[in-house]
């Protein structure tokens, strides 16, 4: 303990330094701004500044023991090893909480008590996110100042995880505290007398993987860098002329064009017909609109969960604790109504509907899209999908208002919403021939009958988990019936070298990836893409990688023990050529036994 009140007592004053800059920081920027409803970004920044701190304190507070005197003197005392590395990286952690969760909890408890803006469960759990993020990054630095030089920043793949993983709420604090679990595996992998050491066989793997993890990300980067030479010598793709028929030129067209090219060479009767109207017609293009779904109790925003009602001056905010909007008065900060209506499904603020009113506001709850009427403060249902379909874009086409889920475009009258205040029963219904995951843009123009729709799927195509691209020309009718006018396959711009080159470097590791960015993730149906399978070529080229990692592991570790040697061949032929990099950077020192 003598040690472990030594250690906090050095590094209080910095501790309590960060802990005053941070809380003025929080109260200065909560009395601009409602600092629980911003976008994904704001809780970006926030979170990259916490994991900076964290990394900084652990970097600094070790970087004084990691000289050569210093680190025989620390562990040279009369407590055992892990004795002396929890009194050291306890005080840490205790003193990251003081400087980063503390603050948090006080501005949380600020707001609440002293202001009428909602505070969530979901914002007092971001004190303890943000510590968790400190202290996995204050491991990692730990890691950076008593690890070799050659591979002192693998800690950073764990905080890379943190910022791609998708689990949501509380699911993603568990993932947060696997990730520091780990980190803190990592150090103890390194907290001995000779640092210089590869660890102990029992402790290898936690810094093989994710030292294999970051010379695969350093991998692709380096593939990225040669693509910007290549954008920059002019004849990539995107840059250069498209070729034609492939997905780039589809997605650089104009609408006009896109909906042309979706004739390809079809037979049927009417196209003639159809592209004259085209051509005489300014067609409605549609993007598709969320690519996240919100989630209960998440600790970040797919968007602010608020809207204004500028008509009354009111300002409403949406709790995930009681399902129900809440109403404060921004030029005064004083509470106001709370409306009545209670959410299955968390709200977005959303578009417009026809015959709404200044002040009036339309809310999207999954499949529902609700009309918020400022003259009576209400909420009103207005549409409703069926089959648990998710409404991410609304926008007007000519006398029809056209909604989009993830599974199919429906057409309303505009008319309707006018006329009445209740629910709207859609005219026509088209289904997608693709996966929303891949949709990326719909065009429509009026019929005398219904509408002509062009659907092209060719979202990240060029991506390893890509849909083939095409394109679809269908007439939706306005008594519902859909005629099919043309499918037209797109081109892949790219050959499979580079499109699957993030999974023939390593299968492995690019299966790994996906599991662990997925791991406690929530169902994304706005993602769903059902990729292509890895062409044969593709598969052969990660077997032989594989295989040669392997072999050259094996002649790498020849004066190594027998077991030391199979074990390290067997990592590498399952993860191939980046754990070889790792254990290159690993084992430098080529002693028998070792």
């Amino acid at each position: 303990m003598s040690l472990f009140r030594a250690e906090c007592s050095r590094l209080l004053w910095v501790a309590f330094l960060l802990a005053l800059v941070h809380f003025g920081a929080l109260i200065f920027l909560s009395r601009m701004v409602d600092l629980a409803q911003q976008t994904l970004a704001v809780y970006w920044s926030f979170a990259a500044l916490y994991a900076l701190c964290g990394a900084l304190m652990g970097f600094a507070q070790f970087q004084a023991y990691a000289r050569a005197n210093s680190w025989l003197g620390l562990l040279h005392r009369p407590l055992p090893v892990w004795q002396i590395a929890g009194s050291l990286l306890g005080a840490g952690v205790l003193l990251l909480a003081l400087s980063v969760a503390i603050p948090i909890l006080l501005t949380a408890l600020w707001q609440h008590s002293l202001s009428a803006r909602v505070v969530d469960a979901r914002h007092w759990l971001l004190a303890f996110a943000s510590w968790q993020i400190a202290v996995c990054a204050y491991f990692s630095g730990v890691f950076a100042a008593l690890a070799p030089r050659r591979y002192a920043l693998t800690g950073l793949v764990l905080l890379f995880w943190l910022i791609n993983a998708r689990a949501p709420g509380p699911a993603a604090l568990v993932l947060q505290m696997l990730a520091l679990l780990w980190a803190l595996w990592m150090v103890a992998a390194i907290f001995k007398a000779n640092r210089d050491a590869p660890p102990q066989p029992s402790s290898v793997a936690a810094v093989a993987l994710p030292l294999s993890l970051g010379v695969y990300f350093l991998t692709l980067i380096a593939f990225s860098a040669i693509e910007m030479l290549w954008l920059a010598w002019g004849t990539h793709p995107a840059s250069a002329q498209p070729p034609r028929g492939g997905h780039i030129e589809m997605l650089e067209a104009s609408g006009s064009e896109r909906m042309l090219a979706a004739f390809g060479a079809s037979a049927h009767s009417d196209v003639a017909l159809l592209k004259e109207q085209v051509n005489l017609s300014e067609p409605v293009s549609i993007s598709p609109g969320l690519s996240r779904i919100p989630h209960w109790q998440e600790l970040t925003n797919v968007m602010p969960m608020e809207f204004d009602d500028q008509r009354r001056g009111v300002r409403f905010v949406f709790s995930h604790n009681d399902a129900r909007l809440h109403g404060y008065r921004p030029r005064d900060g004083g509470s106001d109504a709370v409306l009545e209506q209670v959410f299955a499904d968390p709200p977005l603020p959303f578009g417009r509907l026809p015959g709404m009113h200044p002040g009036d506001a339309v809310l999207v709850a999954r499949g529902r899209a609700y009309h918020y009427e400022s003259a009576s403060q209400t909420i009103a249902l207005r549409v409703e999908l069926p089959g648990g379909e998710w409404l991410t874009t609304i926008a007007p086409v000519g006398e029809s208002l056209a909604i989009i889920s993830n599974r199919a475009l429906y057409i309303f009258d505009v008319r309707a919403f006018i006329a009445t205040r209740e629910v709207v029963t859609p005219r026509a219904r088209l289904p997608w021939s693709g996966p929303y995951g891949a949709l990326s843009a719909v065009e429509l123009i009026e019929l005398v009958d219904g509408h002509l729709v062009v659907a092209t799927f060719a979202e990240s195509a060029n991506h390893a988990d890509a849909a083939a691209p095409f394109q679809t020309a269908e007439i939706l009718r306005s008594d519902g019936q859909v005629q099919a006018i043309n499918r037209r396959a797109l081109q892949f711009d790219f050959g499979w070298l580079y499109r699957y080159q993030a999974m023939w470097l390593s299968p492995t590791l690019y299966a790994l990836r996906e599991r662990a960015l997925r791991l406690f993730a929530a169902d994304e149906p706005l993602s769903t893409s059902n990729p292509e399978p890895a062409p044969t070529a593709a598969l052969i080229l990660a077997a032989v990688l594989m295989v040669i990692s392997a072999v050259l592991a094996f002649v790498w570790l020849r004066a190594h023990s027998p077991r030391r040697r199979l074990l390290w061949s067997i990592a590498c032929v399952i993860f191939g050529m980046p754990m070889f990099a790792a254990l290159c950077l690993i084992e430098r020192e080529r002693e028998v036994g070792k």
